[in-house]
């Protein structure tokens, strides 16, 4: 009888486990994606900035938005990235 609670139990762990061990990946993700558009935006603010660099902070914006908490802050972020769609064009 023990055996089975066991054979039933022993299954639950594995997935409970697994499923944190994908959020913690997930997370760990978008922190890097935090980072790099950071950098991105560090690097379009420089005097030299040019195409490439306001490029590069569009697809950083595009890949960090996913990870961005819904709210006024997302709402935010999708309009900087609209304007810098606009922006890159012009450069």
């Amino acid at each position: 009888m023990k055996l089975r609670y066991l054979a039933i139990l022993l299954p639950l762990f594995i997935f409970v486990a697994c499923e944190d061990k994908d959020e913690a990946k997930n997370e760990r993700t978008c922190e890097e994606k935090s980072v790099a558009m950071i950098e991105a935006s560090v690097a379009f603010e420089n005097d030299d900035a040019g195409k490439t660099e306001c490029n590069a902070l569009v697809t950083a914006l595009e890949d960090y938005l996913p990870c961005a908490p819904d709210g006024e802050e997302k709402d935010e972020m999708e309009a900087t990235l609209a304007s810098m769609k606009i922006l890159c064009m012009f450069q």
